[in-house]
């Protein structure tokens, strides 16, 4: 018992005294936690396997297995991150089993330019795992980048399996970081942007001392604050990828003075890591190196810059107390890599949308043409074309059917080509809206290639973005230069989605006589609308006892139609929903929108569910390419439905039901209450409405009509009214009428009618808020409210003669909420906001 308590102490003793010599020892592999590479050497990595002998010495679940090879000094190759730091001599150790065999294992150290290390020691503990030891001298500092492990060296005899475990020794090098931050020479648009303290970034300079350290022509130059820790920071785009220790470089400046610079990272859950480095070469560049560990990766998001650190020698109007530096390329660890998400909305892709592009400055939209170059970054058979104007701002745009919602996300992508190089905008705008412009601006840098570029906040050189209020796309390319003509290729922008109520108006449901609709189809197509059937196979999509029928002709696109009595209305919507229906078929669903003028819009969509019914969403990203309208149109009076639209099979049956989409043109009208005070007879009055000076007259024609077609004046009758309150809804059709004073001319002099129709104010706004934002405006189904609160408020909305209509109690926390207007009659209301303490906001709204 007393020897194998001392073989037990000798084996402890033992691994503590082995990484005597050297840095803490580094774990290089072993195979439960992690799953090392090996090249071939002569030898074969045969990979990981279960441990064949689970010892006090080694109780991993699993090792490596090596066979070797036919030669003596055959074995497998082990790569380093970098070189080992064998600043001092240094103890490697690995774990070795054989079953029956002893023999000499090797571990043979390499690197570009060095001398072959060969070390052997000796496996002596047939079926027992033995950890064997080997020293590297420090004459070998920052030379091996990798090691052969051989087995049996020295025994000529292939095909022995050994296992292995657990290398362990001195840590390698950190990694140099060879990405370039920021350096000078670029436009003003590349170089790096700073926030300030009360030291000063003084822009960029001309380099005051050109070497063979620093021959750039550009340069940083910053100017030192009386506080001796100010600096000028500098903000990445994404954390910094530390999954090694890696050195940081920057070049520095002087012309007659040393002095330390400190380089301080910080980012979100972390404590500030402040690193010094000495500049003591006054009159010379000097690269400066700082080591940042591992332990900060993914943590660091900024840099603080920090010159002639304390000393705290101000920069100001005396020259004697100026210390100004100059610096450039800081040097280090890349950033990590943008999540790689794709964005919500496809705002359009040459293969299924057509857009009308709008040139500015003379850049032209050459239209939708062959793909010049595919290949595997963007292999589409098509692209749109652009050429760029004579401005650097020259460009194109077009409308977006409603405002980006940026409450999710803020990323921007897009594929570009051209033979050129240069920068790519995406430009928001709002057309007489904010007048603010975020510049989305990166860097095309693949001539002759197609490149995915993704747009986000950090590239924007512009204004900040804000929500809810764009709805136009500016396309600038070759941003910033004045180069005329340059052939640019670009599809597939994708970005956040859209604001957008979603189909609310109900177009046709043949559950209802009045919904069902009066569909025909023309006699020289092949189609046949069968009317309202019964419903084929009621399920949980669509149960409704009727439908609509539609039978294929022989001509894919013949169609059925009906008219509208008023346009299509998209200033909330812009989706349109329908449930569809075939036996055994699939194929594409087409809603289509004509006006009068040629104008059509068609927004096709796949049936895929042959025996079900399936509800399908056109949206104006699902267009098919030879449409020639737009969602921003508002001219469509015709829908036609075609179904299998690519397809040209005769009689097959497509049922369908419930259409729903963007409600009709409004017709917008006041609610205006008469009392008669005395009334001796029948008569006729002409009411005359002066609406800001916008005279609209009604008149008692006994029709109630239109008097002359298209004029957009209506008639109410008024003849023979008895005593008492009177309401009359009087429509103008298209117009809206809101505000003004209401006069009437009367004929008779023993009647008089009496309007009391006047401004009411609810409220004095006294609320202390600049931010009270309400849209859409007019309303039809919803109101959005946007405003900053600090508690809790409350919400009323009152009518014309002060009604309360709403009441609604709001949380502070919430900073938009939406109001449901769709119960309320259409006229002019006003919505109030009042917090705790008695002060209150006012605003009118129009109900549609």
């Amino acid at each position: 018992m007393k020897k194998i308590l001392l073989l037990l102490i000798g084996v402890v003793f033992y691994n503590l005294s082995a990484y005597s010599q050297g840095d803490t020892p580094v774990l290089y592999f072993d195979f439960d936690e992690t799953t090392p590479t090996f090249n071939p050497g002569g030898a074969t990595y045969s990979g990981v396997f279960d441990n064949p002998v689970m010892d006090a010495q080694n109780g991993s679940s699993l090792v490596g297995k090596c066979t070797t090879g036919s030669n003596t000094w055959d074995g497998i190759i082990f790569k380093f991150e970098n070189t080992l730091d064998l600043s001092q001599d240094t103890t490697f150790t690995m774990l070795v089993y054989h079953p029956t065999l002893t023999g000499s294992t090797r571990l043979q150290f390499d690197g570009p330019g060095a001398t072959t290390l060969k070390l052997n020691v000796d496996y002596s503990t047939p079926g027992a795992w033995q950890l064997l030891t080997w020293v590297v001298p420090q004459q070998y500092d920052d030379q091996f980048t990798q090691v052969m492990l051989v087995f049996a060296h020295n025994q000529a005899e292939a095909g022995q399996e050994w296992y292995f475990d657990e290398l362990r020794g001195t840590p390698t090098n950190p990694v140099v970081g060879d990405h370039l931050f920021f350096d000078f020479e670029g436009d003003a648009e590349t170089n790096p942007v700073w926030t300030e303290s009360s030291a000063s970034f003084l822009g960029v300079v001309s380099n005051p001392m050109p070497d063979a350290l620093n021959s750039s022509d550009s340069v940083g130059l910053m100017t030192t604050s009386a506080v001796d820790w100010d600096g000028i920071r500098y903000d990445f785009s994404q954390p910094i990828d530390l999954s090694g220790d890696t050195i940081f470089t920057m070049l520095v400046y002087h012309p007659d003075s040393t002095g330390s610079i400190r380089l301080q990272f910080d980012g979100a859950g972390m404590s500030s890591l402040k690193l010094n480095v000495d500049y003591s070469t006054p009159g010379a560049w000097q690269l400066l190196t700082w080591r940042v560990p591992s332990q900060y990766d993914d943590l660091i998001t900024k840099v603080l810059l920090v010159f002639d650190h304390n000393n705290g020698q101000p920069g100001g109007a005396d020259a004697a107390d100026v210390e100004e530096w100059y610096f450039d390329e800081l040097r280090g660890a890349a950033e990590n890599a943008p999540p790689d998400f794709t964005p919500a909305k496809t705002y359009f892709s040459s293969e299924n949308l057509r857009k009308e592009w709008e040139g500015f400055d003379a850049a032209v939209y050459g239209g939708i043409v062959d793909n010049p170059a595919p290949d595997d970054v963007y292999d589409g058979a098509h692209a749109g074309k652009a050429f760029t104007g004579n401005n650097g701002w020259s460009g194109m745009y077009y409308d977006l059917p409603a405002p980006i919602d940026f409450s999710v996300e803020q990323t921007f992508m897009m594929w570009v080509y051209s033979d050129s190089v240069g920068y790519v905008r995406v430009q928001l705008e709002n057309p007489g809206g904010v007048t603010t412009k975020p510049k989305l601006s990166v860097l095309y840098d693949t001539p002759g290639q197609w490149k995915k570029l993704v747009f986000t906040e950090a590239d924007n050189v512009g204004d900040p973005m804000i929500t809810d209020t764009y709805d136009r796309v500016i396309l600038i390319f070759d941003d910033k230069d004045t180069d005329v003509g340059e052939e640019w290729y670009f599809d597939k922008l994708l970005g956040p989605d859209i604001l957008d109520l979603g189909p609310y108006y109900n177009y046709f449901d043949y559950e209802s006589e009045e919904k069902t609709p009066n569909i025909t189809a023309p006699s020289w197509g092949s189609v046949v609308y069968g009317g309202k059937v019964a419903n084929p196979h009621p399920d949980d999509v669509n149960s409704s006892d009727n439908v609509g029928l539609w039978i294929s002709g022989n001509v894919n696109w013949h169609y059925a139609e009906w008219k509208l009595d008023r346009t299509i209305d998209f200033s909330e919507s812009y989706t349109f929903t329908m449930k569809v229906f075939n036996a055994d078929s699939t194929g594409n669903a087409r809603i289509q929108l004509d006006d009068a003028n040629g104008l059509n819009l068609k927004m096709s969509v796949p049936y895929t569910t042959p025996g079900q019914w399936q509800e399908l969403t056109f949206s104006p990203f699902e267009v098919i390419s030879n449409s020639t309208g737009q969602v921003t149109d508002d001219s469509y009076l015709t829908v036609k439905l075609i179904f299998d639209d690519e397809d040209g099979d005769i009689e097959e049956y497509w049922y369908f039901d419930d259409m729903n989409g963007p409600g009709l043109t409004p017709v917008y009208y006041i609610n205006t209450l008469f009392t008669v005070t005395s009334q001796t007879g029948s008569t006729d009055y002409t009411l005359v409405i002066d609406n800001d000076g916008n005279t609209i007259q009604l008149y008692d024609d006994g029709t109630n009509g239109d008097v002359t077609a298209g004029d957009n004046i209506w008639s109410v009758f008024v003849a023979g009214l008895p005593e008492g309150d009177h309401v009359y809804d009087i429509y103008a059709d298209g117009t809206l009428i809101e505000g003004g004073d209401f006069t009437f001319n009367l004929p008779m002099t023993n009647s008089t009618v009496e309007v009391p129709y006047t401004h009411i104010i609810i409220a004095v706004t006294d609320l202390s808020t600049t931010d009270f934002t309400i849209y859409p405006n007019p309303a039809k189904n919803m109101l959005n409210v946007r405003m900053s609160l600090q508690d809790e408020a409350e919400v009323n909305v009152h009518d014309l003669l002060g009604n309360l209509i709403i009441n609604k109690q709001i949380d502070g926390s919430r900073q938009i909420f939406s109001l449901n207007t769709n119960d309320l009659i259409p006229g002019i209301y006003f919505i109030s906001v009042s917090d705790q303490n008695g002060h209150f906001t006012t605003q009118k709204f129009v109900k549609q």
